[in-house]
């Protein structure tokens, strides 16, 4: 069983209000899915990504302010405080990185 927060109706039918493509803000594209949500803090939206990533992005234009490469995909959220982001990979590390 599986389910999705938020979202409009329960036959899995096309039935979700969706925005006008005219509404999006920006978009941002890895290389990689983005298994997780992203976490929000010190400015900065931070997502993990299956292709071993995870990046800092501006929150208003969605460019990316770092990047930080792990041995393996990431696909947990990233825990992020006001100085650190916290990120487990599946190359069997957890790693603490500097989001000042």
């Amino acid at each position: 069983m599986s389910g999705a927060a938020g979202c409009l109706g329960t036959t899995g039918g096309d039935d979700v209000e969706r925005l006008e493509p005219e509404r999006e803000l920006w978009s941002f594209e890895a290389d990689g899915r983005l298994p997780t949500t992203p976490a929000v803090a010190s400015g900065r939206i931070h997502v993990a990504s299956l292709d071993r990533n995870v990046y800092a992005l501006d929150p208003e234009t969605g460019e990316a302010h770092w990047r930080f490469e792990t041995d393996n995909a990431v696909i947990a959220a990233p825990a992020v405080t006001d100085d650190a982001a916290y990120v487990a990979s599946n190359d069997g590390r957890v790693y603490a990185l500097d989001v000042t």
